[in-house]
């Protein structure tokens, strides 16, 4: 999957204590990503046949909530690609991937939070001025992406843990 020219890239990893496969069917269950993630508080799938998957959440960003609408593909049995048709407020482009790797000692895996997305620039915005609210932003969704491969983490720790 593609993005136009003009989009940012941001990856944000973490270890969990799951196996790469069992790591993305609990990604891929979007419904329960409410119990592990707080900031989620409605989700309606749409449509999922275990490989192709439409849903509509809402979800609470920067003290409001959001509408998202995104569409996501099982690239393989570890990796979950998505869009959204609908970007969030703001963007102009939003795509990415949730990748699961094996670990090296095989004592878990590497879970890569992978994004491309473009930001609406408004007309009489200067370079500067979108310069620093670009790399304003790119700072807190690196921290939300982390928070939530965190909870994550926490997750798969917790149900581990006998």
């Amino acid at each position: 999957m593609t993005a136009p020219a003009a989009t940012e890239r941001i990856e944000v990893a973490r270890q969990l204590a799951a196996s790469p496969p069992g790591a993305a069917e609990v990604f891929w269950d979007i419904t329960g990503w409410y119990r592990i993630w707080d900031r989620i508080s409605e989700v309606e799938v749409r449509y999922d046949d275990g490989v192709h998957q439409e849903f509509a959440m809402e979800v609470e960003r920067d003290g409001r909530l959001e509408q998202v609408r995104t569409l996501r593909f099982r690239d393989s049995r570890e990796d979950i690609a998505f869009f959204s048709p609908d970007p969030p407020p703001g963007m102009s482009v939003h795509l990415g991937q949730w990748r699961f790797a094996e670990t090296a000692d095989g004592r878990g895996c590497r879970a890569t939070a992978a994004r491309q997305y473009a930001l609406i620039r408004t007309p009489e915005e200067s370079d500067a001025a979108y310069a620093a609210r670009s790399a304003a932003y790119r700072e807190r969704f690196e921290a939300r992406l982390g928070k939530i491969l965190d909870c994550f983490a926490d997750h798969f720790e917790k149900a581990s843990t006998p």
